[in-house]
This record gives C-alpha cells, sequence and structure tokens, in this order.
C-alpha cells in the first residue's frame, strides 16, 4: 500500500462520508471500520517518523566533522 492511499483513508476516515463508505464496502468488501482507520492513521505517522530520521540523518552525514 502506497502513502497516498494512506493518506486517502485517513482524510476519508477523518470526515465521515456515507459515500466514500459505501463506495469502499462495494468495492473491497468491508468498508472503512475504526480499526481500518486506525491502522492508516498508524502507518501514516511511521512514514512521517522515518521521513524525519531520514532528514536528520542527512543533515548529520552533511555535517563538516563528518567529512
Amino acid at each position: 500500500m502506497t502513502f497516498r492511499v494512506l493518506l486517502s483513508v485517513t482524510a476519508i476516515c477523518d470526515r465521515q462520508s456515507k459515500k466514500y463508505d459505501l463506495l469502499y464496502k462495494l468495492t473491497i468488501g468491508l468498508g472503512l471500520r475504526a480499526t481500518v482507520c486506525h491502522h492508516a492513521e498508524r502507518l501514516c505517522n511511521l512514514q512521517w517518523e522515518e521521513f524525519s530520521i531520514e532528514e536528520e540523518l542527512h543533515q548529520l552525514l552533511n555535517d563538516s566533522r563528518f567529512q
């Protein structure tokens, strides 16, 4: 599952939309339950944390002390 899809799921979970819930229920079969929304949010948070760590590592590796 890509990060963009996770953002879409969390955006849909943040707002109550019968249209999208019905769409996912008809196409995927389960709809967007609270558990799915919770895990999508957790994965997005992990992705942001990973990005932050990579940025910090990049800055440290470019520090003159590591040249």
